[in-house]
């Protein structure tokens, strides 16, 4: 019998080193654009974007399929990452973008789209690239 718990003892610390394992990454909008670009990271990681842009945004999924917002300059929103997100991103100006009674319900005709947006950036769930010297 003892054998039996340590062993449902091991599973459930291997089970919380799993979860642990999850990070949070940063990303800044700094009013041309953001840093990181690309955000390397894989489903269950946070992501705390930053608005440094000196304007009120709003960051939006491509399709609308996420929006964080609106966000006043110099504030942070997290994000928890999810297999089903968009991945490419952009900053959304406008009445829309800045408001939180936007009344339109079909977010490309209130946010616009990825395609005509000037500061796109994305989250890629593959691995970094590695860098050789």
């Amino acid at each position: 019998m003892r054998i039996i718990k340590l062993g449902f003892g091991a599973v459930l610390a291997c089970s919380a080193a799993l979860a642990v394992q999850a990070e949070e990454l940063g990303v800044m909008q700094a009013g041309v654009g953001y840093f990181p670009e690309i955000s390397y990271a894989k489903p269950g990681d946070t992501i705390v974007f930053a608005n440094f842009s000196g304007k009120v945004i709003t960051i939006v999924g491509r399709d609308g399929a996420w929006v964080l917002g609106p966000l006043a300059n110099g504030t942070q929103t997290p994000v928890t990452l999810t297999a089903e997100m968009g991945t490419d991103y952009f900053t959304a100006y406008g009445s829309c973008a800045t408001s939180t009674e936007c009344s339109e319900p079909n977010p490309a005709i209130a946010y616009g789209t990825v395609e005509g947006a000037s500061e796109v950036a994305a989250i890629s769930f593959d691995p970094p690239p590695v860098h050789s010297q």
